[in-house]
């Protein structure tokens, strides 16, 4: 059994989500509102510049995420701190257009232009 809101997984017979207190379903497939809702990781980088260009070109296309970021993902061991690393979730849907404006970033960095805050492209102030 799982929880819809949670994703928390139960034994059979248990009815209610201990957290939530929502129904358990036995399967969330074909459950319309949990595609809709669902985040997927989509980029990962250590290159700051990258990721906020990434960043910048989605929000100037109102595409909602998520980011995480910092240098301690491998907690509860002692963080590096000069491990830094970014991670972008998408809502599901957004996957092939986020994809695109990854590629177009990265095709930015190389040729030395950013996306400015409208999502264009620009040279960038060390060209």
């Amino acid at each position: 059994m799982i929880c819809p809101e949670c994703k928390s997984e139960y034994r059979d017979g248990i009815k209610t989500c201990a957290e939530c207190g929502v129904p358990l379903v036995s399967s969330l497939e074909g459950s319309a509102e949990s595609s809709q809702n669902e985040l997927v990781s989509i980029f990962e980088t250590t290159d700051f510049a990258l990721l906020s260009d990434v960043v910048a070109r989605m929000e100037a296309a109102d595409v909602p995420y998520l980011l995480q970021s910092g240098t301690a993902f491998e907690f509860p061991q002692m963080p590096d701190p000069l491990n830094w690393r970014g991670v972008l979730w998408i809502p599901a849907e957004e996957t092939e257009n986020v994809r695109s404006m990854i590629k177009e970033a990265e095709q930015a960095i190389e040729r030395g232009s950013v996306a400015d805050e409208t999502g264009a492209s620009g040279e960038s102030a060390t060209s």
